[in-house]
């Protein structure tokens, strides 16, 4: 599991590039739609044609959406386009050895600012602190430093919700805001009404390229650990936005080999480094899993096992089916009288 993916990659955007682009992006023309000038920019976002694809993945880093609306991951990408940072761009050289055209897009040349990397290393080593205390307000420091990914990327936010207490209450705030509600709901057996409002999106902003580059860096750091273990013949069952299921044994030959082609400790607790990351009760030692279900993406479960202080073999589930609680899945076992490995 990814330790911290998005701060991760926000401290390796900072490391590697210098933090998020400043200033406005500038059109590219006829003349400057090459490599030898993109090279030479702050950053940049393309159009590009895949023209061939050298090396085939068994997870694949390209995509495309379908006729459905479904993004579709492949490596049979000839003749298809792309909508690509530099990171990305960079990555689908190295790792997929694409060849290419530009069709358009758009550059930066007016530097980065790296407050990016100090702030996240704050926050990250202020959780770390309170996780030490058992201090509960290590979950808002978490929260705040995913944050700083997703806002980049927020949508416009077209309504607003608000609750009006009273009939009197109410009647004012209709005469006063009569043209921007949408809906007015009663709450059953109070006198609360719940008043959905439109919301004007002229004054909504995001930072898209800076959530364009967290994201896309967060993918480097999953295709090194990835791309290296398909390389060594290492098989890799299911992966996910953070994480991988690897076997136990080839953790330790994946560890060498990377320390030897990145020069980095892969194994550890710190940002940018992977480690295991499952949940038992009771459990002393390491956690690994001795049975998995995959039914799709998002939609898994894994037989745990471990060691309790005694050193008596303990076992447990890890559920995950999105949008599906796992007390749910729980609930659902019982009514079957069904384990949850029989369930999945």
């Amino acid at each position: 599991d990814g330790v911290s993916l998005y701060p991760s990659a926000c401290e390796r955007l900072g490391k590697e590039y210098g933090g998020f682009l400043k200033g406005r992006p500038k059109v590219l023309k006829y003349n400057t739609l090459n490599m030898d000038f993109l090279n030479n920019q702050s950053g940049y976002f393309v159009k590009i044609k895949v023209l061939e694809v050298g090396k085939k993945l068994h997870f694949p880093l390209m995509s495309y959406i379908n006729d459905d609306g479904v993004r579709v991951f492949t490596n049979a990408m000839e003749g298809k386009f792309m909508f690509v940072d530099k990171t990305t761009l960079e990555d689908l050289i190295k790792f997929q050895k694409i060849e290419f055209s530009l069709i358009q897009g758009y550059y930066y040349d007016e530097g980065r600012n790296n407050q990016i990397q100090k702030t996240i290393r704050k926050l990250f080593n202020l959780r770390l602190q309170k996780k030490k205390e058992k201090n509960p307000i290590q979950i808002v420091y978490k929260l705040i430093m995913n944050a700083s990914y997703g806002k980049c990327l927020l949508k416009c936010i077209e309504t607003n919700d608000r609750v009006i207490n009273g009939k009197d209450n109410l009647w004012k705030f209709v005469q006063k805001n009569y043209n921007l509600i949408k809906e007015i709901t009663p709450l059953f057996g109070t006198q609360k009404f719940i008043v959905k409002t439109i919301e004007s999106i002229k004054n909504h902003f995001n930072n898209c390229p800076a959530g364009v580059e967290i994201l896309s860096m967060s993918k480097r750091i999953m295709n090194e650990v990835m791309v290296l273990a398909e390389d060594l013949g290492l098989t890799i069952y299911y992966q996910d936005t953070d994480s991988m299921h690897i076997e136990y044994d080839d953790v330790k030959i994946l560890k060498e080999k990377f320390k030897e082609k990145y020069g980095r400790e892969l194994d550890g607790k710190d940002l940018g480094q992977f480690h295991i990351d499952f949940d038992l009760d009771k459990s002393v030692g390491e956690i690994k899993s001795i049975k998995s279900v995959f039914l799709g993406k998002k939609c898994y479960m894994d037989i745990l096992e471990s060691k309790d202080k005694d050193g008596n073999i303990i076992n447990g589930s890890h559920l995950r089916m999105k949008g599906i609680p796992n007390q749910s899945i729980n609930y659902t076992c019982k009514k079957l009288n069904k384990t949850p490995y029989e369930l999945y």
